[in-house]
């Protein structure tokens, strides 16, 4: 059980570190699929560092149910790669703080009770060589950044930004996000 964890959560990273996915199986690429454990039905994951996709035209996908990714000062980044989050019905695809209690499993195990705020962790980077993201009912809640885009265009429908510094945020002209 993870009762002597600081998080409980699956971790994305590792253990703290920046971490970058550089290879996936051919095909569906990577994917995050809904996990059940420890008594927790569709555990929450965690970034424990800046998870950095670097593949090449793979795709992390992330399926349609209700998914909640929780960060830690953290960022999603890709950079030649794809970041799929696409959910349909009622089903929403959440990017939050690890201090946010309202969705997911509670991340943090320890007796901290900070409220979650802006700027509490960086937020989604999609860069140059990334114009097959998307992002469909999803939500990016309490970060600095929201979706960052640079020379990029993603699809970004029916999301919702919430408590966070910018929602969507433009680093260039050549970013052109539908």
């Amino acid at each position: 059980t993870p009762d002597r964890n600081t998080y409980e959560a699956i971790g994305l990273g590792d253990g703290g570190s920046d971490y970058t996915i550089s290879s996936c199986p051919a095909g569906p690429g990577c994917t995050i699929p809904v996990r059940n454990y420890a008594g927790y039905t569709n555990i929450t994951y965690m970034l424990s560092g800046s998870v950095y996709m670097n593949i090449n035209a793979t795709a992390l996908t992330i399926p349609d149910s209700n998914i909640v990714i929780k960060a830690a000062g953290r960022a999603l980044q890709s950079s030649n790669g794809q970041i799929i989050a696409t959910a349909s019905g009622v089903n929403r695809i959440i990017f939050t703080s690890a201090l946010d209690r309202t969705v997911g499993n509670p991340a943090i195990t320890t007796e901290d009770t900070t409220s979650p705020a802006k700027n509490n962790w960086v937020g989604i980077i999609i860069e140059p060589g990334d114009d097959g993201s998307s992002f469909h009912q999803t939500e990016v809640r309490y970060s600095e950044r929201g979706i960052q885009i640079s020379g990029a265009s993603p699809t970004i429908r029916f999301s919702t930004f919430y408590q966070n510094s910018n929602g969507i945020m433009s680093r260039d002209t050549n970013a052109n996000p539908a």
